[in-house]
């Protein structure tokens, strides 16, 4: 169960919890490239790495894991 995930940089972040829960429902997968896309294809700091942080439970333990920009997610 995805509790939250965010899309930042030091001086910028988005809540994109909605759309991390649309991607695993529509899709079916917990794995996937994480970039721009996931704010539909805004860039919400031009010429800086971005960050992705997910946590959610897992058979009942709670994780939080962090991407980099560009990096394969691959939830259990």
């Amino acid at each position: 169960k995805i509790k939250e995930a965010r899309y930042f940089t030091d001086d910028h972040s988005v809540d994109v919890t909605s759309k991390m829960k649309q991607i695993v429902e529509r899709e079916r997968t917990l794995q996937f490239v994480i970039d721009n896309g996931i704010v539909d294809g805004r860039d919400i700091h031009p010429d800086i790495a971005k960050k992705f942080t997910v946590s959610f439970d897992f058979d009942g333990t709670g994780y939080e894991n962090t991407y980099n920009e560009n990096e394969w997610v691959s939830l259990p």
